[in-house]
């Protein structure tokens, strides 16, 4: 367990004493070098605190995405038997996850929580510099810092991409979800630093499609649900506040026609 914990460490002694700017998710990673481990207890306890905070996204048993094969291939890279990686997480991948939380001392559960997750990948292998991040990564499966920024827990496809997993933004807040050409692309959530959640389909980095907007987060009473276009309300849908409904459509934002 201690090895584990000088890598956590690290980690945060990277978030905090570095800058990037916000442009630098998708530009390509360049060479590599690997980045020497130092120790504070410090810097263990911030990190852990800011996973501990955001749910990010959690794989237990039912859920079926190409982020569970990713992360059973990271379990069988990791000598815990999974049987086949198939994308599905059945009673096998949840039986290899709690032999994996038992080993660790982290609470059994048989979930793939964001610090299973993380405890996993770094059990495994150690940080690399590649231009503007450090990258701990295992198959396909990473642990991604963008310093004085966000870091990543995820899937990754072979140019390390990020394919499903979560980004959390070191301002507050953070997304789980689906990724296409390192925008969010497809299903997720995101937890704004405001408070505010939305839930549903995405397209290029934008609320695109179906989904639910909660203002001041999912028990505020306060919500759209319906469709989106470019973050927008637009199209039929439905506005709640504190049980008052209006439904129809909407026109970037506007309530256009009653229903």
């Amino acid at each position: 367990m201690k090895k584990y914990m000088y890598k956590f460490e690290f980690i945060l002694l990277i978030l905090l004493s570095f800058f990037i700017s916000t442009a630098e998710l998708s530009e390509a990673f360049g060479q590599t070098e690997h980045i020497d481990i130092s120790y504070d207890k410090t810097f263990t306890d911030e990190i852990l605190k800011v996973i501990q905070n955001a749910d990010g996204l959690t794989y237990k048993t039912g859920s079926r995405s190409k982020g569970v094969r990713e992360f059973q291939n990271l379990l069988l890279s990791s000598g815990y038997s999974t049987g086949k990686a198939d994308g599905v997480y059945g009673n096998k991948t949840s039986a290899a996850v709690r032999e994996f939380q038992t080993a660790n001392n982290i609470t059994v559960t048989g979930n793939a929580d964001l610090s299973t997750q993380f405890y996993l990948v770094m059990q495994s292998c150690s940080f690399k510099r590649k231009r503007n991040a450090f990258i701990a990564q295992v198959k396909n499966y990473a642990v991604i810092i963008w310093p004085g920024k966000a870091f990543y827990i995820g899937a990754v496809d072979k140019s390390t991409n990020l394919v499903e997993g979560t980004y959390c933004y070191l301002s507050g807040g953070y997304y789980a979800g689906e990724y296409k050409n390192n925008l969010r692309f497809g299903k997720g959530t995101a937890h704004f630093a405001n408070g505010d959640v939305y839930i549903g389909q995405w397209k290029n980095d934008a609320m695109h499609g179906r989904g639910t907007y909660y203002y001041g987060g999912i028990d505020s009473g306060e919500y759209y649900r319906g469709n989106m276009t470019n973050s927008t309300m637009n199209g039929k849908g439905t506005y709640c506040l504190n049980g008052l409904k209006i439904t129809g459509k909407w026109f970037y934002n506007r309530h256009v026609n009653w229903q």
